[in-house]
């Protein structure tokens, strides 16, 4: 059981809420492959001719999770009664489903009642958040939000803080990367999933060398505009915008939503995640590094990309949305 303790820790990150998760497709390949083995070894102490449940079932939806967290409770051996009780297939398990449903186990009320509440504990590791393109969602306290790292972009968000941060591949459906192909990036020298060296202040042509380099672990950068408790009604309209104005050109995508409450500090926080803008078209313009267009073609670029943001400003205050029949014109 070493080096399933050891694998374990080797698939566990700590976000930037200091809470640790696990990495659970690279988990769920090791245990599927070693299954039969850690059932012997779960079981070999009961001295049966044969194993009491198939380990191609233990393989199935969540259930090599659930058996990996009973390992580290040392109740491995409760996988097949987990399975017998309505419990093995899927995470998270609600504590009072829990404790009602272990009693039948046929052990003592205070074993059941600590076995609920030590894999509880446990089980929030196992299964983080994962970014869906245009979900919406409230998590519990006890959710764990996969972001591996989170810096201020800057403090133009008004009511709200905007923040660029970096979610792990594994943890960004497939349907989402496919909208944002150019926010998936690798780090050098980075096995786990930390970040060993900023990246926000590199050129892009740096920027593309990561993506293009196939031998790192990918991740990929969103946007994150948070807004505090006292101002859900301002994330509300936000949202409302954002999602009338969807197929628009030049106007930054929303990919989704979702409110959390800290588990510490209790205060809620409205979250929406967006594509991430390399640039501020502001700054771009004061940059006293930046030299203007001379050439031609550099000229005809330069105004072409700004009739873009034209044509997108004026799509913000003037546009048609069209629900079944009835169509809408808003002029702002």
């Amino acid at each position: 059981m070493r080096d399933f303790r050891e694998k374990v820790k080797s698939c566990e990150i700590t976000g930037i809420c200091g809470r640790p998760f696990i990495r659970v497709d690279k988990l769920k390949t090791w245990l599927s492959e070693n299954v039969v083995r850690l059932l012997e070894a779960a079981y070999r102490s009961q001295d049966e001719p044969a194993l009491p449940i198939d380990p191609d079932y233990v393989r199935r939806n969540d259930s090599l999770l659930i058996f990996s967290i009973l390992l580290q409770l040392d109740r491995g051996n409760l996988i097949d009664r987990f399975h017998m009780l309505g419990l093995g297939d899927y995470l998270p398990i609600e504590l009072s489903s829990l404790k009602a449903r272990l009693g039948d186990l046929g052990i003592s009320a205070a074993d059941a009642e600590s076995l609920a509440e030590r894999f509880d504990k446990q089980q929030w590791r196992y299964c983080p958040a994962k970014f869906r393109l245009n979900a919406r969602r409230n998590y519990l306290p006890s959710h764990i939000i996969p972001i591996s790292k989170k810096e201020p972009i800057n403090a133009k968000g008004g009511t709200a803080t905007v923040w660029q941060i970096e979610v792990l591949e594994e943890f960004v459906e497939e349907r989402l990367r496919k909208v944002v192909p150019t926010s998936r990036f690798g780090e050098p020298g980075d096995s786990l999933g930390y970040v060993s060296q900023p990246h926000f202040d590199l050129p892009s042509s740096t920027f593309l060398g990561l993506r293009r380099n196939t031998n790192h672990l990918k991740r990929y950068y969103f946007a994150l505009k948070s807004f505090e408790d006292g101002h859900k009604a301002e994330y509300d309209n936000e949202i409302v915008a954002f999602q009338a104005l969807e197929g628009h050109e030049g106007i930054i995508r929303y990919l989704g939503d979702y409110g959390h409450r800290d588990h510490k500090s209790g205060k809620n926080t409205f979250n929406i995640i967006l594509e991430y803008g390399e640039l501020d078209l502001d700054e771009y313009f004061f940059d006293p590094g930046r030299a203007p267009p001379v050439l031609p073609q550099e000229v005809h670029g330069f105004w072409t990309d700004l009739y873009e943001v034209a044509t997108a400003l004026k799509d913000i205050h003037t546009f048609e949305r069209k629900r079944g029949d009835v169509k809408q014109e808003y002029y702002g």
